[in-house]
């Protein structure tokens, strides 16, 4: 969480309180590091229960649809340690990196984003101790998960989320393109809904009508979901 505004008003914190979730806010300290995500995550996961789950998102453009128990039966369907959510632009990360995630892809779904993943303590901490500062976009999370997954991803139990089964990442084409966006959040169901770049307003007006209709509950979908839960 890095801005001032009430904790109340932010729609990540309303989706928790409509499906019952309790949050941790690891505040941003505002400095230009911002491998800062990475550490304070680091920091906090160490002191937990190894077999316990922690899913990480961006505080100012997501929101969850569902409850954690979907969020969690959903995830250990998946059988992975760490998964990570992904995105159709290539964004935050080094050239160099590309050919990684576009040779393990299916589909346009495809590259890293680091606004929201999900994993065992036992199996985040590893990827944690070793993602280090990149001297590239003052050191982002992203590109610094992006790159140690990119040359040494044999070294962790990590898997991308390229049904958007947890995390449906609304980039490129989606900001404009709802008919695509519908079908596949009707398809996939995700448990978070995140989109970048919400200085947009396009953007954050997409975010608003999404949070709407898919954790308020003014569409069909969530009525649907929530039949089935």
């Amino acid at each position: 969480m890095s801005d001032n505004r009430p904790q109340h008003t932010n729609l990540l914190v309303q989706s928790a309180g409509i499906h019952s979730q309790r949050l941790v806010i690891l505040p941003w300290n505002r400095s230009d590091n911002y491998l800062q995500k990475v550490t304070s995550l680091r920091d906090w996961a160490q002191h937990q229960c190894p077999q316990s789950i922690v899913m990480l998102t961006d505080a100012y453009d997501t929101f969850m649809s569902c409850n954690a128990a979907r969020i969690l039966r959903t995830f250990r369907a998946l059988r992975t340690g760490v998964l990570f959510s992904v995105e159709q632009l290539w964004s935050w990360q080094q050239d160099e990196d590309k050919p990684y995630y576009d040779g393990i892809a299916r589909g346009p779904y495809r590259y890293l984003n680091a606004g929201g993943f999900i994993g065992y303590v036992s199996a985040l901490l590893p990827l944690l101790r070793e993602t280090k500062f990149v001297r590239f976009y003052k050191g982002a999370d992203q590109v610094a998960y992006s790159h140690l997954l990119a040359t040494r991803s044999n070294e962790f139990n990590v898997s991308f989320d390229y049904d958007s089964k947890v995390f449906y990442v609304v980039s490129g084409p989606d900001w404009s393109s709802s008919g695509l966006r519908e079908a596949r959040i009707n398809h996939s169901r995700p448990c978070v809904m995140h989109v970048p770049w919400v200085l947009l307003p396009r953007n954050n007006a997409t975010l608003h009508t999404l949070f709407l209709k898919y954790s308020l509950g003014t569409g069909d979908h969530h009525v649907a979901v929530g039949s089935r839960q």
